[in-house]
Formats: structure tokens, C-alpha cells, sequence
């Protein structure tokens, strides 16, 4: 301390010896107000005291340099981050691919007074987040019904009884309110003049389909995406797409697909798309995956007893017997209908029979509706239905199979997901390696959700 300091300090100490002097010398209750004001006046002078010798000073520095943040350059934290990053693969998959962002079609720009009498379903759906399917009007009220409640749909009728205008007013209120990113579509037309104006919409998953091979290899495509999603539901830990939709982010949202296949009795033999569509309509509304067919002609061929549990939505126009009533609808009445447009429908939420006239959009509107997604330049390149490989009539051995057979065989199980996070493949492929292990012989076939069980445990590969 220097000689300055030293004089000032002696000052301050003899200020607070006075003070303490001159209260004691005054008597006690004679004058108590003197008395507490030179205690407030001897505190102070203490306090200047403490803090001119610098007391303070070394407190508050020491508990600013307790509450000092340690940081990590760097360079020693990249190396770890890199390390735990390399020690949890991460899973790569293929999810369907959604446009870029575009409008949706102005109602009053489209629809015409000759469409009226479809507003009020409009009007309805806009409250409703899920995909709603508009049925038709009887005295009372409209009706339509959520696809998740039905969720399989089959219709049926005579030529000219109302069934395609009804789908496209179907695939018009898809249009009309929601986008590609909510809902999928995949079209079957046998007679290639029903759906061809929809080519290049952003909600196709495939070019509109006239080829019953190229029906075929897609719906096993939809199989493999069915199997996509509920894998994603089980590593996610949800019960539903609804669910998992609302703890995502908007690009990993996963879009409803509905399968519109009309002319069904066109193709009811061929077994292929048979074994699809059963594994579909048993599975696929599970993970938001939805079936409509359409037929003329309905047969017990075409409405066999596995339909009858999986179609349990049924809209049956005017058909030409009491007996083809029974067979759709399990009553007779729809070969009664007369007007254009009239049907029978019943589902789980109408047990009982309803008759109905359906919904129509003037095809003048339809186009309209087409053509504001083309004005937009919507590019669709249909990746979905890319082929990564050859098909499946193809020799098909890929580079790496030897080393995920091997992989199998350590782990005494194998799946696509397992595939995926060991060897970085996509989901295509991997699916695609399990199908040939399964042909094989190599695993056995699938087990629910669960992973495949290897059969073997030497193999020769190949």
C-alpha cells in the first residue's frame, strides 16, 4: 500500500473511531434517533473502508472466475463427433419423392354451374384433414365417408351407368384438395381412353397404366412400399401414419396411395396382380394404402370370399339382373335403378343398404382441373417405378450379394432394413437381395414385420 493510500485509510479509521465515540457517549434513551443515525453513519464508513482496501473486489473476481465456462476447441471435438457417427450407421431409404410446391385449382376458375351439385362436398372436405370420398346425395343429406373407414372400395354397374364419371369426379376431388404430398395415385385403364388426359400430374406414382405387366410390376412395387412403411412405424415407435405424419417434418411425411384399377374382370386371372392386391387390401390401410376397382361384368371370379372381407365398401349402379345385385351387395335392388348416376351403397358405417345420386363434375371442368397442373410445369419422372435392376424374368446376381449372404449367416436373421444400415444400400436393392436369398433357399419367407430367419448355415455362393 502506498503513502497515499496509507494517509487515506488513517482517515477513514479515525472517522469511524469518532463515530463510535460520540455513540457512546450519549445516553442511552435520551436521544435514540442520534443514536441509529451515527450506527447507519459507522456502517457506511465501514463499507467504504472494506471496499477501499479492495475486500469487494477479491469476492466478486473469485465467483466470476468459479462460474467461468470451460470450452473444447474444435479440434478435439470433431474427431469424437466423427467417431460416433461412424459407430451408429444411419439408416438410408428410399421415401416416394414429392414435387415442388404449386397451387391448387381455384374451385370457382373450374367448376362450372353444370357442377354444382358438387360444391357442398367441397365445402365439407375443406374442414377435414384425412382423404374423404364423396358418395352422393340422397333426400336428407350428403354423403361421403372417410377412406381410412372404408378402406377398400369396390364398384360396380352396367355400361353407361354412371361408374367412370363417378371416378373421375372422384380423382377430380382428389385434385381439388390435396396435393401430391398428401395423397399418391396409381391408375389401370385396360381400354386406354378413360385416364390418359391424367399423364404427368404430380400425383401419379407411375405413368396411367394399360399393360398388365406393367401393372403387375408395380403393385409389387406397392407391396415392397407397404413393407417400407411399416418397418418406419415400428423404428419410430408409432401406431399410425397419422401419427408418425405429425412428429416428422413436412419432407419426411409419408402420402396415402390410392389404386384405382377399373375393368377388373379384365385381369382377374392373371395371378401375379391377384397375389399383390390380396396382400395389399389386407395390409395396406395399415400404412394409408387404399384399393378402388371397378368392373362391368361382376362374376364370382371377380368377387370371390376374400373380397367380400377386404372390399367392404360397395357402390353398385344400375347392373342387369336381381342376381348380380345379390352378388355385389348381398341384396337385390340395384337392377331397379333407372336414372344415370343412381346407385346402392353400403360400407362398416351404412351396414344398411342407401340409395344415393352420385356426385358430377362436367368433363369440360375435369380438363380444367388437368390443365392447371400442367400450366404449373410440373416435371414428374415417375421415380417410383424407376427400374434400378433388371426385372425379375432377368438373370439378376448382385456385386455385393456374397457379402450380405455372409452377413446373414453371422446374424442368424436378415432383413431390407438390416441391409440398408450395413451396407449403405437403398431400399430398392436391398429388398431386391432378400427376394433373391428367399428364391434361394437361403432365408426363410416373411414373418409379419420381423426380421427373416437364415435356413442355412454354410453357403456355397454364388
Amino acid at each position: 500500500m502506498n503513502k497515499r493510500k496509507k494517509k487515506e485509510s488513517s482517515h477513514l479509521i479515525g472517522l469511524i473511531f469518532m463515530t463510535l465515540f460520540t455513540i457512546s457517549g450519549i445516553e442511552s434513551k435520551q436521544n435514540i434517533v442520534l443514536v441509529l443515525l451515527s450506527s447507519l453513519i459507522t456502517l457506511f464508513l465501514l463499507v467504504l473502508f472494506l471496499n477501499y482496501l479492495g475486500i469487494f473486489d477479491i469476492i466478486t473476481n473469485s465467483n466470476k472466475k468459479r462460474r467461468k465456462k470451460v470450452r473444447i476447441s474444435t479440434p478435439e471435438v470433431e474427431p469424437l463427433k466423427k467417431e460416433v457417427l461412424k459407430s451408429e450407421p444411419v439408416k438410408q431409404e428410399e421415401p416416394i419423392k414429392i414435387k415442388k410446391d404449386y397451387s391448387l385449382p381455384n374451385q370457382e376458375e373450374v367448376l362450372s354451374k353444370d357442377s354444382k351439385r358438387f360444391l357442398p362436398f367441397l365445402n365439407a372436405f375443406k374442414e377435414q384433414k384425412e382423404l374423404m370420398i364423396p358418395i352422393g346425395t340422397n333426400d336428407t343429406e350428403i354423403i361421403y365417408e372417410k377412406i381410412k373407414d372404408m378402406p377398400n372400395m369396390f364398384i360396380s354397374g352396367t355400361v353407361m351407368s354412371g361408374k367412370t364419371t363417378y371416378v373421375n369426379m372422384l380423382l377430380s376431388s382428389i385434385l381439388l384438395t390435396k396435393k401430391d404430398s398428401q395423397v399418391k395415385l396409381i391408375l389401370f385403364d385396360s381400354r386406354k381412353v378413360e385416364y390418359k388426359n391424367y399423364n404427368g400430374i404430380p400425383h401419379l406414382l407411375a405413368p396411367v397404366l394399360y399393360d398388365t405387366k406393367k401393372l403387375s410390376e408395380t403393385l409389387k412395387k406397392v407391396v415392397q412400399e407397404i413393407k417400407r412403411r411399416m418397418t418406419i412405424l415400428e423404428e419410430a415407435s408409432q401406431k399410425n401414419i397419422e401419427t408418425y405424419n405429425n412428429n416428422v417434418r413436412d419432407e419426411k411425411k409419408i402420402p396415402d396411395i390410392v389404386i384405382i384399377i377399373d375393368d377388373y374382370s379384365s385381369i382377374i386371372s392373371i395371378d401375379d396382380i391377384n397375389h399383390s392386391l390380396e396382400f395389399i387390401t389386407k395390409n395396406g390401410w395399415y400404412v394409408n394404402t387404399y384399393v378402388i376397382l371397378v368392373t362391368n361384368y361382376p362374376t364370382t371370379k371377380v368377387i370371390p370370399t376374400l373380397s367380400q372381407i377386404n372390399f367392404p365398401a360397395r357402390l353398385c349402379f344400375k347392373v342387369t339382373s336381381s342376381r348380380i345385385s345379390q352378388l355385389v351387395l348381398d341384396n337385390s335392388g340395384a337392377e331397379k335403378l333407372n336414372a344415370f348416376g343412381e346407385a346402392l351403397y353400403r360400407s362398416r358405417k351404412h351396414s344398411n343398404l342407401i340409395k344415393v345420386k352420385t356426385p358430377f363434375i362436367k368433363g369440360e371442368d375435369i380438363n380444367k382441373i388437368i390443365a392447371h397442373y400442367h400450366s404449373q410445369e410440373i416435371v414428374n419422372d415417375y421415380d417410383f417405378v424407376k427400374e434400378e435392376y433388371p426385372s425379375s424374368e432377368e438373370e439378376y446376381d448382385d456385386p455385393m450379394y456374397n457379402e450380405v449372404v455372409e452377413f446373414a449367416i453371422s446374424t442368424g436373421k436378415i432383413s431390407a432394413t438390416l441391409i440398408q444400415r450395413r451396407f449403405r444400400f437403398g431400399y430398392n436393392r436391398a429388398a431386391r437381395l432378400i427376394d433373391l436369398m428367399e428364391e434361394r433357399g437361403i432365408i426363410g419367407p416373411q414373418n409379419g414385420s420381423r426380421p427373416r430367419e437364415v435356413l442355412v448355415k454354410v453357403v456355397k455362393t454364388r
